[in-house]
């Protein structure tokens, strides 16, 4: 095999693959089947406390948590929810709620 074959047979392949990525589709539909079985919670927050409530089956259920003790995460309503703040500022004036519905 001579020296411009071995040179061009590597270059031909490499085309080849580029060829064929950018003739793949770049659109398209998905579908998805399901339905959404209960609501999410419903969160108010005041100066000191958060209030979760929620639908589990059909039942109405609703917890306070202390905004102090959120710091570290709470689980509330059996395990139904996680809740955790996260402070933004030594000041405690800004925060990320994190809440986890299960």
């Amino acid at each position: 095999m001579s020296a411009s074959s071995m040179l061009f047979l590597p270059a031909l392949l490499l085309s080849a693959v580029c060829s064929s990525v950018s003739m793949a589709s770049t659109g398209g539909v998905i579908y998805f089947e399901g339905a959404i079985v209960e609501s999410p919670c419903d969160v108010s927050v005041d100066a000191h406390k958060a209030t979760v409530a929620c639908d589990r089956q059909g039942q109405a259920k609703t917890q306070q948590f202390s905004l102090q003790k959120l710091t570290q995460e709470q689980s509330g309503l059996g395990n139904l929810v996680t809740m955790k703040i996260n402070y933004l500022n030594p000041a405690h004036t800004l925060a990320v709620m994190d809440i986890t519905y299960n």
